[in-house]
Order: C-alpha cells, then structure tokens, then sequence
C-alpha cells in the first residue's frame, strides 16, 4: 500500500469518527486528538489482533489498522471516562504523584559504606582503595583498577542496588555490561582475579558478556540466583528472577543453566527462554522473540500477549505503585508496546483504551476490574 492510500484510509477513518462519535467534542479538541493521533509512535508501529483477549490490539497488521485501533481506542477511552466513576481517574495529590522511573542506584561498598549514584555529574570519579568507580553519565559506571594498586590477590566485592522505580548500568572490570532493572541487586568483582568469573543477582538484569582469555584458554563466566547458576563464555542474554520463577532469555552466543538438584545442565540457544520454577523443580523451555523481554533495558515496555498479571507486575516495579485485584483478570492478555517515560495516568489510558478493564486510583493503589 502507497503512502498516498495510506493517508486516504487516515482520513477516511477520522472523518467517519468525527460525524458519528464525537459530536459532543469542540473542533479544537477534535484536532488536538486526531494530531495525537498521527504523531502517536504507536502509528509507526505494525499491529496484529492478540490471540487470547481485546487488550492484544497491538501488534503487526499494518499502519492503516494500528491507526484504525488508536482512533477506536482513543474514542472508547473518552465516553469510558464520561460513563464512570470519576474516582476512576482522581487528580492526584502532588505529595502522592506516580512519576515514571528513572536512573537511580546505589553502591555497597566492601566495607559496608552506601553510595548513593544519583546526582553525580558525568565523569566524576569515586575513589575506593585500589580501584576506581567512573561515573558515565547516561550510560552508567565503569571499574577501572588504580596502576599498581589493584589487589590480585583476592577479590574485593562491591553491590549495586536499584530500589523500585529505578534502573542502572555497570561496566565492570572485564569490560562485561550489565543492565539492572527495578527492585534488583548485583554483587560483583571489583577486579576478576581468579580463573572463572562470577557475579550474583537478586531481581532482573541484562547482561552483555565480555570475552576474556587467560593462559590461552576462555575464562568462564557464572550468574548465579538462589536456585540457578548460568554459565557462559561471551554472550547476550536476560535473567528475571523475580518471584517463584527463574526466566532465562538468550540473545547471542550458548549458555549452559544448572540447578541445585539437577545433575545435567540445560544448554540454551538464541531466541529460545528458559523458565525454571522453584517450588516445583520443573523447567519450561520454548521459543520467543526476545526483544520482548530485553525491550526494559532501551526504555520500553513490549508485550506479545503477555497475561495482564505479568504486566502490572512489570509496571508496579517501574512506577513504584501497588495494583489490587478485584474481579479475576486470568484470560485477559495484552500486546504491544509503551514507553517506560509515559505519565502513569496516560499508561493506564492506554490500557483502559482496550475496554477489558478500568482503574481506580487511590494514592500508590490501584484496583483493577473488569
């Protein structure tokens, strides 16, 4: 389809909505929807009908139906709001504003001392002994080890830590990347001086592994949770490990899953996730597209099909807020894909948009229904 044809079905769409649906709307409000709409990012998107509930609207199909769904959804969202309680969407309190997360951290010395990481200034340094602490700016800290000052004797350990509604990157001192999301710890070497690699997490991270060779042969390197231990050699892939269950997502490269309790390990392949859970000592392995489980790290939430528990879940680490369940919301799925700088207001709009559910705010808490 042209970008002329394209244009034609916006149009034709918008002047189909304008005679039925919003007669009760000023000529300037209409305008400033149907901008809103043509400069919605969701119009670059291509969108395809979910498989399991109305909140799947937002997949590929093509661009006429993704503008097609944002109309629809947009109007449903405006009568939504004339049609319920106006406690539904409550102006909220200053002292008690939802605000997206942001860049937050702080880092646990060896000797117990917290640093906080907010409010340095991009290159200020922190110096802790014999090694150093780079500040990144945007693209987070680095290790470096201070000349002839670096203990190659044993290792010194430090944890960063994100509490909820933050996020943060660490280069450490093999050169390996790892991105922390909310309400998540990672304990690691401030220098790697033995003959494998290891680190520990609690919550979720990505990681980008450094290749690094000792003696001619490739150093290991090991994340280890409470119940899982990955290895690997040099590669990109995504551990969540909030709650019961363990989801290990590969991007690049092999790695190798071990479990307490299970003699042989499982080797994973990219695009292929492997979900391991606790209290029943039992693993799934399956296919996935894995930008759906790595988009959180490039400032985005991506769904497909993803039950709407898992994505408020994703959502209450993010925006800080408690979500309460009052009728059962088992068979309602959703799909797509929103930015993590949203207005909580305008994220809940979003979702409401799709008619499967409603919000009530009261303070950080919010009750979801049918």
């Amino acid at each position: 389809m042209s970008e002329e044809d394209v244009e034609d079905h916006i149009l034709q769409l918008w002047d189909q909505l304008h005679s039925s649906t919003t007669t009760s709307m000023s000529e300037e409000e209409s305008n400033q929807l149907f901008q809103r709409i043509v400069n919605s990012s969701l119009v670059q998107q291509d969108i395809e009908p979910a498989k399991q509930s109305t909140m799947g609207w937002f997949k590929r199909i093509g661009a006429v139906a993704a503008v097609a769904a944002l109309i629809l959804g947009t109007c449903t969202f405006l009568f939504l709001r004339r049609s319920v309680s106006t406690t539904d969407y409550a102006a909220l309190p200053l002292d008690t504003a939802i605000i997206p997360g942001s860049k937050k951290a702080h880092v646990i010395l060896e000797d117990g001392k917290s640093i906080s990481l907010v409010g340095l200034e991009s290159r200020d340094t922190i110096h802790t002994g014999s090694y150093l602490i780079l500040n990144k700016g945007q693209e987070g800290i680095s290790y470096h080890g201070k000349d002839g000052l670096a203990n190659r004797n044993r290792e010194v350990y430090n944890t960063l830590v994100t509490p909820l509604g933050g996020e943060y990157m660490v280069v450490l001192a093999d050169g390996t990347k790892v991105w922390l999301n909310a309400n998540s710890r990672l304990r690691y070497p401030t220098d790697f001086v033995t003959d494998v690699r290891t680190v520990e997490l609690e919550g979720e991270a990505y990681f980008d592994v450094a290749s690094l060779e000792s003696g001619g042969k490739k150093v290991p390197f090991y994340v280890k949770t409470r119940t899982q231990t990955v290895e690997v050699l040099g590669t990109q892939f995504n551990i969540n490990s909030y709650g019961g269950q363990i989801t290990t997502t590969l991007v690049e490269g092999k790695v190798a899953l071990r479990y307490k309790g299970v003699s042989k390990p499982c080797l994973l392949s990219p695009n292929y996730q492997l979900i391991y859970t606790e209290h029943t000592h039992t693993y799934e392995k399956k296919e996935i597209d894995p930008y759906y489980f790595t988009a959180w790290k490039d400032g985005s939430f991506a769904f497909d099909n993803t039950p709407l528990t898992a994505v408020m879940a994703d959502i209450s680490r993010w925006y800080n807020v408690e979500f309460n369940y009052e009728t059962d919301v088992s068979d309602v799925y959703f799909s797509g894909k929103i930015s993590k700088l949203e207005s909580f207001e305008s994220l809940l709009q979003t979702i409401q948009w799709t008619g499967s559910v409603k919000f009530k705010i009261n303070g950080r808490r919010v009750t979801i229904r049918k």
